[in-house]
């Protein structure tokens, strides 16, 4: 009995490194990808873009590393390229994207969190309404940064 629940916990656990090693893996593609498009010139979808936006923090340490002066300027710039594209679609409304945007303030610190904070007050009062609706089903985290933005808008 105890070799059997062993085992299982063994596989259990080997099949959630290999998914997470698959998510990451996944989101380093489709970022790379995004990448050569936008140097080609080429248009992302909104899926894309979305796509784009970091859900952890393996996902925004690779995120934010394009902007590393070593990748140089062009990769530089097509990372703030993406990021405004990110935060347009999100002040825009598009499906799932605030939600996704307004979680990303969970990682978001340094250089990058002064420069988001600014853009994520934009958003937000684009689209307070939604933010509000939204509010209550963010993480416990973003729900902790964004309070005095709720304190604000949501009555």
């Amino acid at each position: 009995m105890k070799k059997c629940f062993l085992t299982f916990l063994i596989i259990f656990f080997l099949g959630l490194l290999y998914s997470w090693g698959q998510t990451n893996n996944n989101y380093s593609k489709s970022l790379k990808s995004s990448v050569d498009m936008l140097i080609a010139n080429k248009k992302l979808t909104d899926e894309k873009i979305l796509s784009l936006i970091p859900t952890t923090e393996d996902n925004f340490i690779e995120y934010y590393s394009y902007t590393n002066p070593d990748k140089g300027k062009e990769i530089n710039k097509v990372f703030y390229q993406i990021d405004n594209l990110i935060r347009d679609r999100a002040a825009e409304n598009k499906t799932g994207f605030l939600k996704r945007y307004l979680e990303l303030a969970v990682f978001a610190d340094g250089e990058y969190a002064e420069s988001y904070v600014d853009d994520s007050d934009f958003v937000i009062g684009k689209n307070i309404t939604e933010f509000c609706r939204l509010y209550p089903s963010l993480s416990n985290r973003a729900k902790e940064l964004f309070k005095d933005q709720k304190n604000k808008y949501c009555k």
